[in-house]
């Protein structure tokens, strides 16, 4: 994203009032968008919780092909293309997960007590201004940055849920294609 620089020639054309205002609305949307990434993370678990029994279950059936000396069936080729789609599935979902940096409301004291506030040469009230302003382009880069985490977390997100329902579809594909070639070359399936 582009870097956003606010620039003010006359800091008197700014009320107190206004910067509140100004600072209020950024903070809004700083936490709107930290509720979004947490959203976000809440859908991705509930994938998660959702694919790992249906893995656990597939993967024993095919383990238990194995031991029956069956596994190079129509159901069992099915059933290896069903868990790649969940596994491909499952890995979208997981790195939803990835750490992200957290970006918290306010900003710590060292930087909002820096001497360029409150040594400068403005009014009192006009510090006040010029820092809420500060304040709201700090919290602009971290809006930008939130957004942009958020958009490939949704994106992620998506490409699993894809991966989820197509599997079941893909399974039964690979599963007509075996029967269909067990048909055309019967030394070489079942």
């Amino acid at each position: 994203m582009s870097e956003w620089n606010c620039e003010i020639k006359n800091w008197t054309d700014i009320t107190p009032e206004s910067a509140r205002l100004f600072f209020s609305q950024s903070e809004k949307m700083l936490e709107s968008t930290n509720s979004v990434n947490q959203q976000l993370m809440s859908k991705s678990h509930k994938v998660i919780v959702l694919l790992v029994p249906i893995i656990s279950a597939t993967l024993g059936y095919l383990i238990s092909q194995i031991n029956a000396r069956n596994f190079f069936s129509a159901e069992s080729g099915s059933g290896i293309v069903f868990l790649l789609f969940l596994c491909f599935s499952l890995w979208n979902a997981m790195t939803v997960w990835t750490p992200k940096n957290e970006y918290f409301l306010g900003s710590s004291p060292k930087i909002i007590m820096s001497p360029s506030f409150i040594t400068n040469a403005l009014k009192p009230e006009l510090q006040t201004v010029q820092i809420l302003i500060s304040e709201c382009h700090s919290y602009q880069k971290r809006i930008d940055s939130n957004l942009e985490h958020n958009l490939k977390f949704s994106d992620k997100l998506t490409t699993s849920i894809k991966w989820l329902i197509a599997s079941p579809f893909f399974a039964f594909i690979t599963y007509l294609l075996i029967i269909f070639l067990s048909y055309v070359r019967p030394c070489h399936f079942s």
